[in-house]
């Protein structure tokens, strides 16, 4: 995985317009959550004005959340329902990657993450998805669980 210099990210908030972020993933191979990061595009989160309507509706949050996980090229399929994720992650969800306790009222503190990265040809399916914080999956990238586990412990090992 790169990182971006300013000259990419310069090229990538003028591509941002007429290309998807998955193209633009695959081609400076980052992200798409490094890709919005750059270009503060949002337009694929929930809208803040949606987010103060039902900030207190974790099922419509949850809603839009698995729609932002399950979305691909040709438009977003929910592969999996609220309920089937609310099964997965337990009435006291947790990072999967922090053991943080997550509020899923709280939509900006969270996001839905794929364990098998899709540009590590990982599918959207509610096996393939985890909650996790979003400072863990912002650090996490496109890696897979392993990957990040040798990052994690090589930063460690660098800083002891």
């Amino acid at each position: 995985m790169n990182k971006l210099t300013k000259k990419q990210i310069e090229e990538i908030k003028e591509k941002i317009k007429n290309q998807n972020l998955t193209s633009l993933s695959k081609e400076y191979d980052v992200s798409i959550n490094t890709i919005k990061y750059h270009t503060k595009d949002n337009s694929k989160s929930i809208s803040k004005g949606y987010y103060e309507k039902y900030k207190n509706n974790e099922r419509m949050i949850l809603v839009y959340k698995i729609r932002d996980f399950c979305k691909n090229e040709s438009g977003s399929k929910m592969n999996f329902s609220v309920d089937d994720l609310l099964v997965k992650i337990g009435n006291n969800p947790k990072c999967s990657l922090t053991g943080r306790i997550i509020n899923l009222k709280d939509s900006s503190s969270y996001q839905l993450d794929h364990i098998i990265p899709k540009t590590k040809n990982g599918d959207n399916s509610i096996d393939n998805c985890q909650i996790v914080c979003k400072e863990a999956n912002i650090a996490k990238s496109n890696l897979t669980i392993e990957e990040f586990k040798k990052l994690c412990k090589d930063v460690v090992n660098c800083l002891s």
